[in-house]
């Protein structure tokens, strides 16, 4: 089940998407209670080296099997996938 509106971006092909902003699900962005919560983030690819990713150069590579969804930001997919404060 994908949980971001978007256009999936293959994680095959993430190098390809280097220096471009995303809008990103970590497995621990996930609520597992049941509610159905989930917090996606946004960022720019900056590095990928083997098996792992980072985000705005903030040195915290992640596993790439960590990454469950990740898309294209766009303005049309930030209005789909983060709620505003007046909604």
């Amino acid at each position: 089940m994908t949980l971001l509106k978007g256009e999936q971006i293959n994680k095959n092909n993430l190098k390809s998407f280097k220096g471009q902003k995303v809008i990103y699900l970590l497995e621990r962005d996930i609520d597992k209670s049941g509610r159905g919560y989930y917090f996606p983030k946004t960022g720019i690819i900056t590095h990928i080296n083997g098996k792992t990713i980072d985000f705005d150069d903030r040195q915290e590579f992640t596993s790439i099997s960590k990454l469950r969804e990740c898309i294209i930001c766009s303005d049309e997919n930030i209005k789909l996938n983060f709620k505003s404060k007046t909604q």
